[in-house]
């Protein structure tokens, strides 16, 4: 493994399944299970069996074994699921780093006292009233499960656990060892620190080759799936407004009453001014309508009208906006024009096109030299220098791996070389494929779809939120409805085989089960 995948691994925890301690809240300890107290003037035989009693229940021997959940047959303990509700854990709090108090989830708090609000089950997808905890152990649950039967039908189909699964394996093993010394750990305290007191290596070992066996064999199953120019067509004909987009000018006109005097004080409108402001959007709406079509623009015209805003849509996909709806008509025809209304806007609308997305994506390959501007003070007078102090070394950095690159002889291969050893990103070899219009930063986007681009153009391009980025461009691909409807069907045909594959599936929950939690 080179130096900087290694680094990478450490960078992002969450992709090999160990956390960052260091962004990871101390675990809280285990409650101490009660001691009775042992009268001196009990026989001495029986102090000694009660001693070793105590002795064996304080080392976790028979916690440790308890069977907490049984998947189709097989039993797993409480730190078996320790390992997934950890992960699941740190899923969130890293994807939901800068809104955890809008979610509701305190880390500092028993997760057994924090329930889901709102906003949380919306962006997971919960329906029922539940806590943190709960939720930890049902993801838990449910992603061992998914494994569990990955599991059992590619060791039927002889899908072998191979040498690169072993590397990956290793890597984040040696990701693991590093990281746990860097916070002043052993490998061993770490495991207890990060995924509970019942954890050690022979569990997290196993349960980590599971889980690459399992995200390796779903991989191939994915890859397998393959369609023929027939089968694209078809598809995009039967579901054409999910790929094409269009274009229209349109006109907002606020239909809305008042809801604050002319002094700022905040009133309620009546019925009769709420009538009055829709009267009042639909003359609006009636006078641009023949403005329009005597022949002045659209955006002329609003510029006239203090409750009026023009603008554009370019390449909008369906969706349930009142504009947008009418647009998507099957009927609509180049130069439509028409006056539209909801319970907020009147609204002049005029359509020019309905189009699929025929231009072609490119394949890139990148290596990221970022600018961590964490360590800056923004308020400080030395802000503007420190930071073009740091924009330097990173460009200094690139440069220097540019010319390591032409020195190599300026190959692709030699670049995909010096992205392993060299990338801020985590991509293999620095590859991206089928990138499409506007996937990228700005400048990045400008840079790869640029008329005059051709295969084997380099440069280094800067962008404000990473850093400097060193792109070499490997030429075109597929159109970009082409790689959704592909996309789509692939998706399609995964989730149908993944749920098929645990639809009848219980996972049991057995005593083992209290023993998992934060």
């Amino acid at each position: 493994m080179s130096a900087s995948r290694e680094r990478k691994n450490r960078q992002d925890p969450a992709a090999s399944s160990v956390p960052d301690f260091k962004t990871r809240r101390a675990e809280e300890e285990w409650k101490k299970e009660h001691r009775t107290n042992i009268l001196y003037a009990s026989v001495g035989i029986a102090f000694v069996v009660v001693a070793i009693a105590l002795l064996v229940w304080n080392s976790n021997f028979f916690q440790r074994r308890a069977t907490a959940v049984t998947i189709d047959g097989e039993k797993y303990t409480a730190a078996d699921v320790s390992y997934y509700y950890t992960t699941a854990y740190n899923s969130i709090v890293n994807q939901y780093s800068s809104y955890l108090s809008y979610i509701g989830l305190d880390t500092k708090t028993d997760l057994s006292k924090q329930s889901l609000n709102d906003t949380a089950k919306m962006f997971l997808g919960v329906s029922d009233d539940m806590t943190w905890d709960a939720f930890f152990k049902q993801t838990a649950k449910n992603n061992m499960t998914t494994v569990t039967m990955l599991l059992k039908e590619a060791k039927a189909n002889d899908f072998a656990f191979t040498d690169e699964m072993q590397q990956t394996m290793d890597s984040t093993l040696d990701s693991l060892n590093t990281t746990a010394k860097e916070n002043g750990y052993s490998t061993s305290a770490y495991l207890k620190a990060v995924y509970g007191t019942y954890m050690n290596m022979s569990t997290f070992k196993s349960q980590l080759k599971d889980a690459i066996w399992a995200s390796f064999y779903e991989k191939s199953y994915t890859a397998g799936l393959t369609y023929s120019d027939d089968d694209i067509n078809n598809y995009y004909q039967e579901n054409k407004d999910s790929f094409d987009v269009v274009d229209y000018d349109y006109v907002n006109i606020t239909a809305t009453a008042a809801t604050t005097d002319g002094d700022g004080n905040t009133i309620t409108p009546t019925d009769e001014d709420t009538e009055k402001a829709k009267q009042a959007a639909k003359d609006t709406a009636d006078a641009i309508m023949t403005r329009y079509r005597a022949g002045e623009s659209l955006s002329s015209i609003a510029a006239d009208y203090s409750n009026a805003t023009a603008g554009t849509r370019t390449g909008a996909t369906k969706a349930t906006a009142t504009t947008t709806t009418w647009a998507f008509d099957a009927a609509r025809q180049s130069g439509d024009s028409e006056i539209l209304s909801d319970d907020s806007y009147y609204y002049v609308v005029v359509f020019h096109n309905r189009y699929r997305n025929e231009y072609d994506t490119v394949n890139m390959r990148h290596i990221l030299f970022k600018v961590d501007t964490s360590s800056l003070d923004s308020t400080s007078d030395t802000y503007n220098d420190d930071l073009a102090k740091l924009r330097q070394e990173a460009l200094d950095k690139a440069n220097d791996v540019m010319q390591q690159w032409k020195d190599k002889g300026a190959t692709e291969d030699a670049f995909a070389e010096l992205a392993d050893d060299n990338s801020d990103d985590n991509a293999e070899g620095g590859l991206y494929q089928q990138v499409y219009k506007n996937q990228m930063a700005t400048e990045l986007n400008d840079w790869l779809f640029d008329a005059d681009r051709q295969p084997g153009d380099s440069d280094i391009v800067l962008t404000e939120d990473y850093g400097y980025h060193m792109i070499y461009y490997i030429g075109t691909d597929e159109p970009y409805w082409k790689v959704q409807v592909k996309n789509t069907l692939t998706s399609n045909d995964y989730s149908a085989w993944s749920t098929a594959l645990v639809e009848n599936v219980t996972a049991t929950d057995g005593g083992g089960m209290k023993y998992v939690g934060k």
